[in-house]
């Protein structure tokens, strides 16, 4: 009989860090980290180990490196970057209209739960992204398409069914908005913000029949315009 392998220490850190963030939520998504040399002495390991967890904890999608700023954990703890592997589809165009296809079969139906089940709070940070979105655009900056992911991730978060929370933002694979962010043209990215705009009034008002219309044509609309994507065949 082989005998049993010593778990090495960077693998009781990723463990534990992992229990903090997935199971008791000691660590919520957007929390920033201590540096190494604090969590090396808080785990009683080299700062060696602690490199190697985040890596570990960083490719498996639970924790986010930004440069110069820190370890962070990720807003969808656990979920990888492209896990379903769209990137892999070579018609692209084709891989935009089934993806709004989907989302036409999801996402305006969300929007009941969304007024059943939101908070206060979280209706008051949708409409805030909503107001961010809209000074992204006007102001030219190069993050509308960062903020439009939030946006939506945000709007499954708010109907507390556990299984939405984690599909959109898994739909939403930063496949999408890596081959949008340079070929987007700004008047597409005008109109979502208007009709962005529109779901959260109507979302402010807790009509859900308004804001699934509102999404509805949202989706359509941004369906309408995936021609941009075209040259990538």
């Amino acid at each position: 009989m082989a005998p049993e392998r010593k778990t090495a220490k960077y693998e009781e850190v990723v463990e534990k860090i992992r229990e903090k963030v997935m199971v008791t939520k000691e660590l919520a998504p957007g929390d920033r980290l201590p540096d190494e040399r604090t969590m090396a002495l808080e785990y009683g390991v080299s700062r060696t180990s602690i490199r190697e967890a985040v890596k570990i904890l960083n490719a498996s999608g639970i924790l986010v490196v930004k440069k110069a700023l820190g370890i962070f954990v990720a807003d969808n703890p656990g979920l990888t970057s492209d896990p379903l592997g769209m990137g892999y589809i070579q018609d692209k165009k084709k891989l935009m209209d089934d993806w709004y296809a989907i989302r036409l079969s999801l996402e305006p139906a969300m929007m009941q739960a969304v007024t059943e089940n939101a908070t206060d709070e979280e209706l008051q940070e949708i409409l805030s992204l909503e107001r961010e979105e809209a000074k992204a655009v006007n102001e030219g900056k190069k993050d509308f398409l960062e903020l439009d992911q939030e946006f939506h991730a945000l709007l499954a978060k708010a109907t507390h069914n556990s299984v939405m929370e984690r599909l959109i933002p898994t739909l939403q694979s930063p496949i999408y908005y890596q081959m949008a962010e340079e070929k987007m043209p700004l008047e597409v990215k005008k109109e979502a913000l208007r009709l962005h705009e529109e779901v959260a009034k109507f979302l402010k008002m807790r009509d859900a029949t308004g804001a699934a219309l509102a999404m509805r044509y949202h989706l359509l609309a941004a369906a309408s315009n995936t021609n941009y994507f075209a040259d990538e065949d």
